[in-house]
């Protein structure tokens, strides 16, 4: 069973407990500043009870985009998603998300940190408009999660976010032709008559 243990810290108190282990390391919860034991003790229970009943070690404010990937993929994707999806999707957050975003909290990100980071991949990477997409794809179903589900944020800040325009046409392009070019074919068809 857990228990907040309270330390007295110079002038002040502090309670701690334990928490879920990451990555195979023991983790607690402490917090300081409390001038009585029975401030930091009832403070410390308040906590812990929050812990207990929402599974969450964190105040989803202040979460990092890394962590939330983390959490999202374990509650949402590896649940209804497909084996390949999943695959694509660790890919793309290991890869492109986590370096780029992942250091943010979740509720310090905008649309135009998100859009920024887009642009920066397209223009240091040059993917295909289909891989874009589906970096996109994730950031937006992963803002969506948050946002929607699980209300770690009040709003989804990548809803306006678009891939870059591309220049490449898609499909069977019609050339158009410059002056120059007819006056060249023309000068060309007319010489060989």
């Amino acid at each position: 069973m857990v228990k907040v243990q309270i330390k007295k810290r110079g002038k002040y108190y502090q309670y701690t407990f334990e928490i879920a282990p990451q990555d195979g390391k023991r983790k607690w919860i402490t917090k300081s500043g409390f001038k009585t034991k029975p401030e930091a003790e009832r403070e410390g229970l308040k906590a812990l009870n929050e812990y207990l009943e929402t599974g969450h070690s964190f105040k989803p404010s202040e979460i990092s985009y890394s962590d939330y990937l983390d959490y999202w993929m374990e509650e949402y994707c590896y649940i209804n998603l497909k084996h390949h999806t999943i695959e694509t999707y660790k890919y793309i957050i290991k890869n492109h998300l986590k370096p780029r975003l992942g250091f943010y909290r979740i509720s310090q990100i905008t649309t135009a940190t998100i859009q920024e980071a887009i642009n920066d991949i397209y223009v240091e990477r040059g993917f295909a408009k289909s891989y874009m997409k589906s970096i996109l794809k994730v950031i937006k179903s992963s803002f969506d999660y948050a946002a929607e589900i699980v209300k770690f944020i009040k709003y989804d800040p990548s809803i306006k976010v678009k891939v870059p325009k591309y220049d490449e046409p898609e499909g069977d392009p019609v050339h158009i032709f410059t002056k120059e070019e007819i006056d060249l074919i023309f000068n060309s068809v007319k010489n060989n008559h």
